[in-house]
């Protein structure tokens, strides 16, 4: 077993620890000390395709998470989150990431709705929210909207020095290639016709020394840009009060959220709580609360739906109500400065835009391949047994159901007791002290505490039926078997309670693999399609374990002088940026 295996090991046994004692109102001056000396701080590095984008664009992003004195990718946190924030803390987008080995990457194409603006792209894991420094990734962005300009932003004498000037720079200072010689970006020719094939090389110069992960982007190198600012990043802390605000996610998501009483005298502590991401591959999780009434889920199952149910398991449940903690993190203080536009970039504007609309007209012919994740097997795995409804026949009620198809369990009582499941061992002996128990009943994935909420819901909608018989544990719940009915569309739902609440879910950001044209073959369709691609390229994910890395693209019908920028972290820690530029002539 190696180092880094055997430390991710005793982080892992730690970090379960701690979390057992925080779940139970437990995590004292002693467990974070322990924490924090054990496991190293981390921070968090984004790169992106540019720093000035036309509403109708997209933005490229790539996440580096690293360990904070070292600059190695770190392994210690799986979820990584980004929102893209303007004035008055309007919010363009908000992602959850699932980190793959310290990195993850996504996308947003800004809509043509954006005004022009200041934002700041920011970037955190929850345990880097700990440090004092490094706690937030913050990026200077600039977008341009032709379609919607505020009077400011038409030019003019500037009143104020905290605006924003974007206009014409010159073109020779925007090219400027590294002199930085750890690697060698070599391409067969320095300039490329229209839609033409370009080899491109990236070869290590030191060896083994660069191999790591890096992103290569190629686009072109626009005569416009910021004029009088300087680009920072501004990490800065919420507060500094001793207290340790996140774990850190080591296996997956973390959800957390607290129950209040709203009955006089009764108490918070030691209620089951369950989630559910219902359907038809539902995710299923209880815990129980400390003794301020605070749960937390680890979440590290995939998902796809973006709604959440969860509810308080108790006899007294009505007498609580749920909170949930799902808002995303920001800075305590973002500074915007308005954007002033000036009046030389009229002729880059209109050819901008134009390209632009050409490209949405024809967005369908260039999708990007989305990864579809493979989503999880059933918490218990397999059942004792499964009834699929239609190699049955169908009987109108729940109940009759139960009589005349189900064996391994029934749905039985009368009076107080009516409409009550069991699940039938025959291998266990009658005296068993758990034979009391009830079973644990799903709908889709939702625990059913009422049975009234099932008994005349329509059979015909149901597909499958499985039964698992035995004493099953799971979080702090002992079950007496488990009877899970699954609909035919996975969509089934309880009214909203006070006690059961549905809360809006971000599912994280698929992977994708981005659109890249090839012109080898002559193709009418393909050739008839307008190409007004100004990002040529985008591959953020390299993983450099060789001297050499070979990477084909084609180029469009833009013509012009394109960026070969190659960014990332060698396995030393060592952040590496490399630039060369060809050019497209008709």
């Amino acid at each position: 077993m190696d180092r880094l295996t055997k430390t991710i090991k005793t982080i892992g046994i730690i970090v379960l620890y701690l979390f057992f004692n925080k779940a139970f109102g437990q995590l004292n001056t002693r467990s974070y000390n322990i924490l924090t000396n054990t496991i190293p701080k981390e921070k968090v590095f984004l790169s992106t395709n540019t720093n000035v984008f036309l509403a109708g664009e997209t933005l490229y992003y790539k996440i580096y998470c690293l360990l904070k004195e070292q600059n190695k990718l770190s392994h210690i946190s799986k979820m990584a989150y980004v929102a893209l924030v303007g004035k008055n803390n309007n919010v363009l987008f908000e992602h959850k990431l699932k980190l793959v080995n310290g990195t993850v990457y996504s996308d947003f194409f800004i809509p043509a709705s954006t005004k022009t603006g200041h934002y700041k792209l920011i970037a955190y894991t929850k345990w880097a929210l700990n440090n004092l420094q490094d706690s937030f990734f913050e990026k200077e962005l600039y977008i341009i909207n032709p379609y919607i300009l505020n009077e400011e932003e038409r030019g003019g004498e500037l009143k104020r020095t905290n605006k924003i000037r974007i206009g014409v720079k010159d073109t020779d200072t925007l090219i400027q290639e590294d002199s930085y010689k750890r690697f060698s970006i070599r391409t067969d020719s320095n300039v490329y016709k229209r839609r033409s094939k370009v080899l491109l090389e990236i070869k290590s110069l030191l060896e083994n020394q660069n191999y790591g992960n890096y992103s290569v982007s190629v686009r072109k190198i626009d005569s416009i840009g910021v004029l009088n600012t300087e680009n920072n990043f501004i990490n800065t802390k919420e507060s500094n009060d001793n207290k340790l605000k996140r774990l850190p996610e080591i296996r997956g998501e973390i959800v957390s959220g607290q129950i209040k009483s709203t009955k006089p005298g009764t108490t918070v502590s030691n209620k089951i709580v369950a989630l559910t991401i219902p359907g038809k591959d539902y995710v299923y999780k209880n815990v129980v609360t400390n003794k301020f009434g605070e749960f937390h889920f680890n979440l590290y199952e995939l998902y796809d739906k973006d709604k959440i149910i969860v509810q308080i398991i108790d006899k007294d449940r009505e007498d609580y109500e749920i909170d949930l903690n799902l808002e995303f993190m920001k800075p305590d203080v973002l500074n915007f400065n308005d954007v002033v536009l000036e009046k030389n970039i009229g002729d880059w504007l209109l050819e901008k835009s134009i390209q632009n609309q050409i490209e949405s007209a024809y967005y369908y012919s260039k999708t990007d391949s989305v990864v579809a994740p493979k989503l999880n097997k059933v918490f218990y795995g397999l059942p004792s047994v499964g009834y699929l409804l239609d190699d049955y026949k169908r009987f109108p009620t729940l109940k009759e159901t139960f009589v005349e198809v189900i064996e391994e369990a029934a749905l039985r009582g009368h009076g107080e007791q009516q409409h009550r499941f069991v699940v039938y061992d025959y291998e266990e002996a009658r005296s068993n002290a758990f034979s009391k128990l009830k079973p644990l009943v799903l709908f889709d994935g939702i625990q059913i505490q009422n049975n009234l909420d099932v008994i005349d819901y329509e059979t015909s909608k149901i597909k499958r039926i499985n039964v698992v018989r035995g004493i099953y544990f799971n979080g702090p719940s002992i079950f007496n078997g488990i009877i899970d009915v699954k609909t035919k569309k996975g969509n089934f739902e309880i009214q909203d309670k006070t006690y059961l609440k549905y809360f809006n879910f971000r599912v994280p950001q698929s992977n994708k693999t981005y659109f890249n044209p090839k012109y080898e073959n002559k193709n009418k369709k393909t050739d008839r399609i307008p190409d007004y691609r100004s990002q040529l390229l985008w591959i953020p994910n390299i993983t450099m374990n060789s001297n050499l890395e070979a990477i084909n693209f084609y180029t469009s019908d833009v013509e012009g002088t394109f960026e070969i920028f190659l960014e990332g972290y060698s396995t030393n820690g060592d952040y590496i940026e490399l630039r060369k530029y060809i050019e497209v002539k008709n």
